[in-house]
Order: structure tokens, then sequence, then C-alpha cells
């Protein structure tokens, strides 16, 4: 949403950090989306917004509003920037959100004329949920070498993944679209340096490879909560220009009489839990299963009980909707 509104060298480091132009990331959002109502697939919902300060001197562009409506189907609010307006936001949040994120917003910032929040939430059953008796107290063990009590889920699963530097599974869940997926680094390699080997080419080569033979697969229940400033991971990607007060150019998405239209801060939120019965997942921003057959192969043994990558993955399109490293579990 900031994005389409950008212009000049603001807008060209936003579209080298993604790879591709605006015009084509806000077609493949709005294709994506589109794709997803026709295929009724409940599980994933996405809503966006825009928050106006109608107190402010800027003057919004009504053909920006109409972008963010139309491809991103994104809600215009208008109303008064005061001390009860981030609890009109963080409820909004929670609300989309089911609770899971209650706040993302502590205060409104003094010099803040517009709010863009992103809310994405996943939650879905395994195809195959676990019973009682396949679940068990068992250990993880962090890099740091700090064990951990964990509830371990014990199933056969039958979707392999292997490369070089890992091994994984891939999960089903119940509407047969979406997949979790995990992937243990080699004994040896620590997470640092594996996630640095990894690229949407690679992931999409395992995922295009993966293999239909028996697993005995242990995997941890869990649950993690993180809140991330991504101001400093954009500018590590050359994003810099949009948080510079004097060169940043956002004239398309409005204009001020005095001063400069800038980013001053992007911050995510992110729940996600995986139990027994699947997998339930919210990151907030602001700013048909092959046929089971008898195998007579010995099953592979692989068990999550120390750092390892997951992602949630549309099926469809091999895309991740949300991905992330479990590096330690409860306390």
């Amino acid at each position: 949403m900031v994005a389409v509104g950008a212009e000049g060298d603001t807008r060209t480091q936003m579209e080298e950090a993604v790879g591709f132009s605006v015009e084509e990331w806000k077609e493949y959002v709005f294709l994506y989306q589109q794709g997803l109502a026709e295929a009724g697939t409940g599980s994933l919902k996405q809503s966006n917004s825009i928050w106006l300060n109608e107190e402010s001197e800027m003057k919004i562009k009504q053909s920006y509003l109409q972008t963010i409506t139309d491809y991103f189907g994104a809600s215009v609010y208008q109303i008064s920037f005061d001390d009860k307006t981030w609890k009109e936001v963080n409820l909004h949040l929670s609300k989309e959100t089911n609770g899971t994120i209650k706040e993302i917003l502590p205060e409104l910032s003094e010099e803040a004329v517009m709010y863009l929040v992103s809310i994405m939430s996943f939650d879905c059953e395994w195809s195959k949920p676990y019973d009682e008796y396949q679940i068990h107290d068992k250990t993880f063990t962090t890099e740091q070498g700090i064990e951990r009590k964990v509830h371990m889920m014990r199933g056969k699963e039958f979707y392999y993944l292997v490369n070089e530097k890992s091994v994984g599974v891939m999960k089903y869940y119940d509407n047969g679209r979406y997949a979790f997926v995990a992937l243990l680094p080699n004994e040896g390699i620590f997470m640092q340096e594996y996630i640095s080997t990894l690229s949407g080419s690679g992931i999409l080569q395992t995922m295009n490879q993966v293999e239909n033979r028996p697993i005995i697969m242990e995997l941890p229940q869990f649950q993690l909560y993180t809140s991330e400033d991504l101001k400093s991971s954009l500018e590590m990607m050359g994003v810099t220009e949009g948080f510079n007060r004097e060169q940043a150019d956002f004239n398309g998405i409005a204009t001020l009489n005095l001063g400069n239209l800038y980013i001053e801060d992007i911050v995510q939120k992110t729940y996600i839990e995986v139990n027994e019965h699947g997998t339930r997942a919210d990151a907030a921003t602001v700013i048909a299963a092959p046929t089971e057959t008898a195998i007579e192969e010995e099953p592979i043994y692989i068990n999550f009980d120390r750092p390892f990558v997951y992602m949630i993955l549309d099926r469809k399109t091999y895309m991740p909707i949300m991905m992330g490293t479990v590096m330690d579990i409860g306390s």
C-alpha cells in the first residue's frame, strides 16, 4: 500500500528490494486475493485499512485511495487523532485477529497524519489431527544447549523433503490448499548459517521435489509471539529514502502544506500456535492430496527436537504465507 504511492528513487528502492515493479506487485496481490475468494478458502483472511487524521492539512489523493481500495480492498477511516484514536486502531486489530494480537500501537506519534494497517489471519485444522495417545512429554534443545520440556506430537506422514542442508516434512491442512512445512538443518549446521543459504528458487525447488514415502515425525506443540521493527531490516535491503523526511517521495499518496510525507516506522507483530488440532497464525503490520498408498519402505524418522524452520505454504502457488524459525519453546 505504501509502494503504490511512492515515486522517484523512493519507489525504485522498494521495487529493487522485492525484485519486480510496483505495477506487477499490485496486480499479483489483486489476482491472488481474487483467487482466494473464488476458491472459497476461508482459512486465510486479509484485512487492509488506512487511518487518516481528519485534523491534518494533508491533501490525500483520491486516485491513491481508489487504488488501494480496488487492488487491496482497503477500508478508509477518517478520524481525529487524539488519545482515543489508538484504542480504535488496536480494537480493530484485536477484532481482526480474534484477540491474538491486542495492540500494535502503544501510543500515537505526535507527527502522524496517517497509519496504514495490514492484517493477515490463518486458522486451519490438520487433515489428520493428532489423537491424545500421540502426544508425549519430550525435550527440545536450543542451540545453546538449554533443554525445554515440550508436548511432542508423533505421527506418520507421507511427504518427505530433502536437500543438501536439511530434511523436512510437509503436513496438509484439511482444506488441501495449504500445508505446514518443517525443515530441520543437518546436524552441525547452525540456524543462522542455514537460513543464509535459503532463497526463493531453492525453496521452490525443494517443494517441487517432495517425495511420497512414509515418515515418523515428532513435532513439538508451540506458541510464538514476536514483535519486530521492520525499519532496520528494510534499510539493510536498500530501502532508505522512504524513511528520510527530506528525501522521501510519496507524492502519489498525498501532499502537505508544510513538511514532507515520510515513513516514521514499520512495526510487525506475529502470533502462531501449532497444536494437535492444527495451526492458528496472525500477523499485523502497521504499514487434492495424493492418495496415500501402502508403501513397503522403512519409515524415515525425523525429530524436530531442536531449532527448525517452519512455513505455512500455499500448495497452489508455492508461496509461503508465513515463514519463521523455532529457536526456543517456552521457558
